[in-house]
């Protein structure tokens, strides 16, 4: 069964070292679920990552700002809620924050590139 006791450390992106019987495996988190009243967690998915190693990993996207041109009237679309990212696990954000006070007309856009 596993336990908090069996994290030895954790990054805030998700990176931990897990606990084994017989070493310590560094691990990323790629779900987690908690429970929806209590709020404690009820499952934890871990992969396996060399820490040497980049990998591949989605990060989500937050917006942050109020962009002028939702006040002239515009409404602000978005086609995703994450990106792929590629880095040494440590190095993977929690998240990436989007400022959407430069959206400053009508039909202005941000674009990432892949």
């Amino acid at each position: 069964m596993w336990s908090s006791k069996n994290i030895q450390s954790c990054w805030r992106n998700g990176c931990c070292l897990l606990k084994t019987e017989k070493e310590e495996v560094p691990t990323l988190i790629t779900s987690l679920q908690r429970d929806p009243i209590e709020g404690h967690v009820l499952h934890v998915d871990f992969r396996k990552v060399d820490l040497d190693k980049k990998i591949e990993a989605e990060v989500p996207l937050t917006f942050v700002g109020i962009a002028p041109a939702a006040n002239a009237g515009g409404v602000i679309l978005t086609q995703t809620d994450k990106v792929t990212v590629e880095a040494l696990p440590q190095d993977i954000p929690n998240h990436i924050e989007i400022d959407l006070s430069g959206l400053a007309e009508i039909g202005a856009e941000i674009k990432v590139q892949i």
